[in-house]
């Protein structure tokens, strides 16, 4: 199952509205380093009314993105406007913005500038179009044989650079699956494009993101809200699992109705998380 994304032309390119640098373009310039090496961090940011959703976890994203990554401090109050007029401009009050920051244009090789001035790219798609009995009756997961990259200079950081994803992604589709888990060896990293929770003997549990992973804003709000505790799982530790939950900027919290076509429980918990959520992103 894959998603379906109704701005899309006749080719399969996405064709909603997009701003590089405060200015509608849809090029970048060739020298560009995320374009080159993918030296960029972005975020994936739900927009509800006209309102981006949970905007101060994405902006504690972007502020430590940058730091880890030796960027250029963001001027976030700048980028607020920018991104509240992009957002006026949209064709549509609900849909999805993702923001890209590169480290702009270089010269050739890999060494930066010392000082260098970052491309800002904000591009409108619309939420993709979940079936929404999912949210309630729950997804399959299947286990990915495709690995994820590991560095933990990069573990934690949505960058540029999501290749192990895009074969996953292929993975997937050749099984006509929804969503996979994807590992460091015998230990689960997280979804594809999600980020994974399961309940083990009565606790709710996440992987720990020291080698790699993203740290995804639900995951974020989630281990806010609710007990959770981030530890090394192993695929033979899901194997225990009761119940999982996958989360996502574009799923919210999805529950997991089967791993490898073991049924799990959807657990007491979890539609009190789904209220919640709904609440706090004005859904």
């Amino acid at each position: 199952m894959t998603e379906n994304y109704p701005e899309t032309g006749s080719d399969g390119i996405a064709t909603g509205p997009v701003w590089v640098n405060g200015q509608p373009a849809e090029a970048v310039s060739a020298w560009d380093r995320g374009f080159l090496y993918g030296d960029s961090f972005f975020t994936t940011i739900r927009i509800v009314g006209g309102q981006p959703a949970f905007w101060p976890l994405h902006r504690l994203r972007l502020i430590s993105n940058a730091t880890r990554l030796r960027f250029p401090w963001p001027d976030l109050e700048a980028m607020e406007l920018e991104l509240a007029e992009f957002i006026s401009s949209a064709p549509d009050p609900d849909g999805v913005v993702r923001l890209t920051i590169s480290r702009g244009p270089g010269p050739r090789g890999y060494l930066p500038l010392k000082d260098p001035q970052v491309t800002r790219v904000l591009a409108w798609s619309p939420q993709p179009d979940y079936a929404p009995e999912l949210s309630e009756t729950g997804v399959d997961l299947v286990l990915c044989k495709t690995q994820v990259s590991c560095n933990p200079l990069l573990a934690g950081i949505k960058h540029g650079n999501r290749l192990a994803q895009v074969f996953a992604h292929q993975e997937l589709e050749s099984l006509g699956a929804f969503e996979g888990l994807m590992g460091d060896g015998d230990v689960i990293v997280g979804g594809c494009r999600s980020n994974v929770f399961a309940k083990i003997a009565g606790t709710w549990y996440t992987p720990r993101l020291e080698r790699a992973g993203v740290a995804g804003v639900t995951r974020s709000w989630l281990m806010q809200y609710a007990s959770i505790r981030e530890v090394d799982l192993t695929f033979a530790d899901f194997e225990h699992a009761t119940s999982a939950v996958i989360t996502s900027a574009l799923l919210g919290l999805m529950p997991v109705r089967s791993i490898e076509g073991r049924e799990l429980e959807l657990c007491e918990e979890i539609p009190g998380w789904q209220h919640q959520y709904r609440k706090d992103a004005g859904l």
